[in-house]
């Protein structure tokens, strides 16, 4: 991959990330890092031979190399050495309501059914959430908007937004107390709907069945 990364484009210092360089793991025949040893040192990555092109060695000396890990102590101490190492501190309250917020509107414009659901959050919900790991909150958001598509939430619920009401069935699943609409328990506990108490009919969709 490194040698088609270098050979299909101009730039001969691309920037390469490798995520959670810590959960890397290998056995005595084959160690995943072994690479690096060769090609985070300019020298020797002057003449690197990839393995899928051993008859070809590429100058991978001018790549930059960026790397994340949780835990330091699961890498070598040959690996740390030739990197940089910054500590970067876990999000504050303030951060992690940001995250929340850009989570939430990033899937809701990314999303055709997005501009059904309220344009902001409510604080409530936002503090609920900001109480989850980073990596949580996409998911937690995912299953909320779900969950309020499935409680057949109706637009106008919350004051000044133009979506459905929040909180109520995003903010339950979330952690926040259930409002109106909240999805009822049977649901998400994933009891079969036959089982389900059934949502009344809005008076729309009683004059549509009695039209028909």
């Amino acid at each position: 991959q490194l040698f088609n990364l270098l050979a299909s484009q101009p730039n001969a210092n691309p920037l390469v990330m490798l995520d959670e360089l810590d959960k890397a793991r290998g056995d005595e025949r084959f160690d995943p890092l072994a690479a690096l040893h060769t090609l985070l040192e300019p020298a020797a990555a002057r003449n690197f031979v990839d393995l899928s092109i051993r008859d070809l060695a590429v100058n991978a000396s001018h790549v930059n190399w960026l790397a994340t890990a949780n835990d330091l102590e699961s890498l070598s101490k040959p690996i740390l050495s030739r990197f940089s190492v910054l500590h970067i501190p876990a999000p504050s309250a303030e951060q992690v309501s940001t995250i929340v917020k850009s989570l939430y509107q990033r899937i809701r414009n990314e999303s055709s059914w997005g501009q059904h659901f309220a344009s902001t959050l409510c604080e409530e919900v936002i503090g609920r959430m900001s109480a989850l790991a980073p990596r949580q909150i996409r998911n937690t958001l995912q299953r909320a908007f779900g969950a309020a598509a499935r409680a057949g939430e109706r637009p106008g619920g919350a004051p000044g937004a133009g979506g459905v009401p929040v909180p109520g069935a995003l903010g339950d699943a979330a952690g926040a107390p259930a409002g109106p609409g909240a999805v009822p328990r049977a649901r998400r506990a994933g009891v079969p709907a036959r089982h389900q108490p059934q949502r009344p009919a809005a008076p729309q969709d009683q004059v549509q069945e009695q039209v028909v």
